[in-house]
């Protein structure tokens, strides 16, 4: 709280000689600090409702205090050009990137993964009154502001996994316009609209769209985030640069991510100080204004969320304690494979830096069998970002050079487990512009590198272009889908079992020998998708099956893992006359789930 006070009211009193009346701005900030502060008491001490209230309240009253000071600001804000073409060009992106992160979102994917099971089942805790507080956190620490997102897309697109995915598919399709604004404002429209039409497009982003997960929050902030950032600076806008703030800390609330735009701001902020510091020292404190604004902003929205780490601590951390690279855990594969610490970092660093080229998703969340970027995007990626690196001196270069190297490091070769292909999503957008940057210079210099003419020079470009909006999502819709490769064998076979529940009377009784459950969280997709269906699991093996003794006036049906198939003989025994079904998943042939039904069993 003192540290919202101190930002928002050093800011103001900055430029009060330049204010006539400053007594708005006071008011509204003001408020905003004491919706804050009310926000924060009413959660820990009354209904968590309510505190959504002020904290809603606070964000606004901030948001109103920088609008009031932009209005009576001595600076005007210089207009930013904007055309016909533009808008058509940003619908027709829109467009063309929501029927291919809507349509059929239900079946394609149709494997669900068992992290999408374990975020549907929160929100529906939500749905349920028994989560109530939006600040808190939730599965395996994330913010649980996401749940209570996803329940409203359930109650607003369907309760089933449609409505699930349908929040991923909004927030994919948003992250499209943020992206080509951005670019559009610091590259030129050409730039911007190939870049918006390669994302659009880009298998990678596509598929992130369209699984109900919280990743694909980080593209649409990052990109909105650099946006506000840019517009606040070239214009000296109060509201852009505190939006920017609210932004970074709204961001908070989503994947654990979008952390990594911390450290860019910082960096941005330090390599801007410097260069201001040696070249235009006499503007130094002119930059104080903005970083202030931008810390208050993110102060007031991430205070709740600041409320919870200091309450728990270790759910600030968990993540990279349990999936990060530590010294601990460097002298342990040391020891294991002979290897030097040295050799190791460097391989984490390869395969990080690689990701996008070499490597295949380690993760389980998407292909493993090509990476995240093949073709002819991945010979012009590397292009594109040497000729950011050689224009590394203006602000918009500085910007994504930072992002990708933050993100390959940061996201990729600090964890355990790499190439994670959700830790990479957040890049998607700077891909695309490196790419998108390497077809237009292309296009201007290779009139002057070879004998062709600048129509010749545009029909290439144009091909390649198209070529990759083709490639891509065909490579998505018409060969990974059929393949369904996401998750691994646990993950089929709780999708196998969820869709054979689901199939089955709802008075009938289903009786589940098997701990895999236990260790995957796979048992969450049955709790999602079959949760009105009488499901029973049995971790422990069985010694008796008249403990499973089944319902005289119901279905019953068992269902075992393959190393307990040695019960299901046991039940068949006792219970004579039945019928033996063997369960399997698309891209897995083997048999995941043996079953046994009772002769009743229609």
């Amino acid at each position: 709280m003192c540290l919202v006070m101190f930002a928002m009211f050093a800011s103001c009193s900055r430029w009060a000689t330049h204010i006539r009346f400053v007594h708005p701005v006071v008011l509204a900030w003001l408020v905003s600090v004491s919706a804050l502060g009310a926000a924060l008491y009413l959660r820990v001490h009354a209904a968590p409702t309510w505190s959504v209230v002020g904290w809603l309240v606070a964000t606004l009253a901030f948001v109103v205090g920088c609008w009031l000071l932009d209005r009576r600001s001595m600076f005007q804000s210089p207009t930013i050009n904007w055309t016909l073409i533009d808008t058509l060009t940003l619908v027709g992106v829109v467009l063309l990137g929501m029927a291919l992160r809507v349509v059929q979102l239900e079946q394609a994917p149709l494997t669900m993964l068992g992290d999408e099971g374990a975020m549907g089942t929160e929100a529906l805790r939500v749905l349920s009154g028994e989560a109530v507080d939006p600040f808190a956190t939730g599965w395996l620490s994330h913010p649980a502001l996401w749940f209570f997102l996803q329940a409203g897309s359930l109650q607003l697109f369907g309760d089933n996994l449609y409505g699930l995915r349908m929040l991923s598919a909004i927030i994919g399709t948003a992250s499209l316009g943020t992206t080509f604004v951005m670019a559009r404002l610091l590259y030129g429209w050409r730039v911007a609209a190939m870049t918006a039409l390669l994302l659009a497009t880009y298998h990678f982003h596509i598929h992130f769209s369209r699984v109900g997960l919280n990743n694909i929050g980080d593209p649409f902030f990052g990109t909105l985030l650099v946006l506000l950032l840019a517009v606040g600076w070239r214009t000296e806008s109060h509201v852009a640069l505190g939006m920017a703030g609210v932004t970074l800390g709204f961001a908070q609330y989503f994947y654990h991510g979008t952390r990594l735009f911390f450290v860019i701001i910082v960096l941005l902020g330090l390599i801007g100080l410097v260069k201001l510091a040696t070249s235009e020292r006499h503007k130094v404190d002119m930059a104080v204004v903005p970083a202030l604004l931008v810390i208050a902003g993110a102060c007031v929205v991430l205070a709740p969320l600041i409320q919870t780490y200091v309450q728990q601590p270790d759910m600030a951390v968990l993540r990279f304690v349990q999936e990060g690279v530590t010294w601990e855990w460097l002298q342990e594969k040391s020891l294991v494979t002979g290897q030097s610490v040295p050799t190791i970092v460097l391989d984490q660093l390869q395969r990080g830096v690689l990701a996008f080229h070499s490597y295949v998703d380690a993760y389980g969340f998407y292909d493993e069998r090509r990476p995240l970027l093949w073709g002819m995007g991945a010979a012009l990626m590397p292009l594109g970002f040497l000729l950011a690196c050689f224009r590394v001196r203006e602000w918009p270069y500085q910007v994504l050079v930072i992002w990708f190297v933050a993100g390959i490091v940061l996201g990729g070769a600090i964890w355990i487990i790499t190439p994670g292909s959700p830790r990479y999503v957040t890049l998607t957008p700077v891909v695309c512009i490196f790419v998108a940057l390497a077809l237009d210079a292309l296009l201007r210099e290779l009139p002057h590198a070879l004998p062709v003419s600048p129509a010749a020079s545009r029909a290439g470009v144009v091909v390649a272009l198209g070529f990759m909006m083709l490639a891509s999502p065909a490579s998505y819709f018409v060969q990974f889908l059929p393949r369904e490769q996401i998750g691994g064998e646990i993950t089929h076979t709780g999708n196998a079992l969820a869709r054979y529940v689901q199939q089955q009377p709802a008075d009938a009784r289903v009786w589940v020998l098997g701990r895999w459950q236990l260790d995957s969280g796979s048992a969450s997709l049955v709790t999602f998708l079959a949760r009105d269906q009488d499901v029973v699991f049995i971790n422990d093996p069985m010694e008796d099956p008249e403990s499973l003794a089944p319902f005289l006036d119901r279905p019953t049906v068992y269902l075992a893992t393959p190393e307990r198939r040695g019960e299901l003989e046991m039940i068949e025994q006792v219970f004579p006359g039945g019928a033996t079904i063997e369960l399997v998943w698309l891209s897995n042939p083997k048999t995941l789930l043996y079953g046994y039904k009772l002769a009743q069993f229609p």
